[in-house]
């Protein structure tokens, strides 16, 4: 029977979070890991192949009213990348545009 090997412990401050210059994955990503991700990118992830996939997720997000809001958030998020949170600062805005901003919640 082959005896398990205990990982070392991972330095944690007392929030819980990992100590800085502390990792949990000291080996790093696994060797058939990167691997797989080689095989993947020079089989599927070719200019030719995501342009195709691109049109296909375009077109099915795009079928006129029948077209499907998710293939949508999908095509758009790739192409644009994800809507990140952004913060504006309000200080100076018309009241106008703070009245109108509150009535949108």
């Amino acid at each position: 029977m082959k005896e398990q090997q205990s990982k070392p412990a991972v330095e944690r401050l007392p929030n819980g979070r990992i100590a800085k210059g502390s990792t949990a994955n000291p080996g790093g990503r696994p060797k058939a890991l990167r691997e797989i991700e080689a095989m993947l990118n020079a089989e599927h992830r070719t200019v030719a192949n995501m342009r195709e996939v691109f049109a296909t997720v375009k077109m099915l997000a795009l079928r006129g009213e029948k077209g499907d809001s998710g293939y949508l958030k999908l095509y758009l998020e790739r192409v644009l990348g994800p809507v990140k949170d952004i913060e504006i600062d309000l200080t100076d805005a018309p009241p106008e545009v703070l009245a109108y901003l509150r009535s949108l919640n």
